[in-house]
């Protein structure tokens, strides 16, 4: 059996060019593997690929080329059965979670819908989840629109762990949020991820975030890793001229003494 949980070869894709006949390349050649309870961050400016690299991972796209093994098996997003593993094992949240709730339902309704399509029993679980994610159960009533940011984001999050998911992948989850929202949330990831042993990636173009939820990172350039190591050494001495113009030298400061205050991740 392989040492990996999750893993990607030779992952490429590209789109058809709208101005020509060609395609462009979005992502080249991409390899990635997560262990067990491993936190590895993406980074990368606007435009670099992070959000195609993340519908590849969880089949909502197919790939071009390479390949997507869970526990060392290959997979295959446009089989049933390969889809269905593959929704079971890796989960994902994504940046504005009202877009990824239906308004029409209450947090009840949608996290009990979750455990039901899981094939899990409904009695008790959504209670479970709500305190999974140190959501109040007097929210369990409400619909999405009287949810603050991060409840609404807590509320996506306890439905990706309706399945018990192996992999956590986290599309800029935190982006638009109150920095108190975003460090509890942070913290909570954090507590998932070492209880569960559950693997998580973080993919975001912000240096801080990465750094106090990751134990690596890698940056991605014009589809390309470019860079990657543990978030002290990218924050002291960036390489790749991507990495340092995402690192700017007052961020590299700010974690230089932040990171003697924060928890370990």
């Amino acid at each position: 059996m392989s040492e990996f949980l999750f893993e990607v070869r030779h992952l490429t894709k590209s789109y058809r060019d709208p101005g020509g006949s060609g395609r462009r390349p979005v992502l080249r050649g991409i390899h990635l593997a997560l262990t067990p309870g491993m936190s590895l961050g993406v980074m990368g400016p606007s435009g670099s690929g992070k959000s195609t690299l993340a519908r590849l991972l969880v089949g909502l796209e197919r790939l071009d080329s390479g390949e997507i093994l869970l526990h060392g098996r290959r997979i295959d997003p446009s089989r049933r059965s390969d889809r269905r593993r593959l929704r079971r094992a890796v989960q994902i949240v994504w940046q504005d979670p009202r877009l990824h709730l239906n308004p029409f339902l209450t947090v009840r309704q949608a996290l009990a819908e979750a455990l039901r399509v899981a094939g899990f029993r409904e009695k008790g679980g959504v209670e479970t989840l709500c305190d999974a994610v140190h959501l109040p159960r007097a929210l369990l009533g409400r619909r999405p629109d009287r949810l603050s940011g991060g409840e609404a984001q807590r509320v996506v999050l306890a439905r990706a762990l309706a399945v018990d998911p192996e992999v956590l992948i986290c599309d800029e989850a935190l982006c638009g949020l109150d920095l108190p929202v975003q460090v509890h949330l942070i913290d909570l990831l954090r507590q998932l991820r070492r209880k569960r042993r559950m693997a998580l990636l973080f993919i975001s173009h912000d240096f801080l975030t990465l750094a106090a939820l990751c134990e690596e990172l890698v940056v991605l350039s014009g589809g390309l890793f470019v860079e990657s190591g543990p978030p002290r050494r990218l924050g002291e001495s960036p390489r790749h001229e991507v990495t340092r113009s995402l690192i700017s030298p007052a961020v590299s400061t700010a974690f230089a003494v932040a990171e003697h205050r924060l928890p370990k991740a």
